[in-house]
């Protein structure tokens, strides 16, 4: 099988994989704060820290948006593969 024709992912596997997606995005976000804290002390570098911190935002955003939307994702995908599992 090639890329384009890889088998379907399982429940569990879609799960895990959204789990993965959120844990993901949190070490960005706290690598790009580290970074923005650290850069602080160079005043040349402001506007494109701004531009980033802005960013981050919106990245945080989308993080919490996640935390909210994740759980119950993989909770429905936990439950499909149960009751697939009941039925066979």
């Amino acid at each position: 099988m090639n890329n384009e024709e890889k088998a379907p992912m399982s429940e569990l596997e879609l799960a895990k994989a959204w789990g993965a997606v959120h844990e993901n995005l949190q070490a960005a976000v706290k690598a790009l704060d580290h970074y923005l804290a650290e850069e602080e002390a160079t005043p040349s570098t402001r506007e494109p820290r701004r531009r980033l911190a802005y960013a981050n935002v919106d990245a945080l955003t989308a993080i919490n948006f996640l935390a909210q939307l994740v759980p119950t994702i993989c909770e429905h995908l936990r439950r499909a593969a149960a009751i697939k599992h009941q039925n066979h």
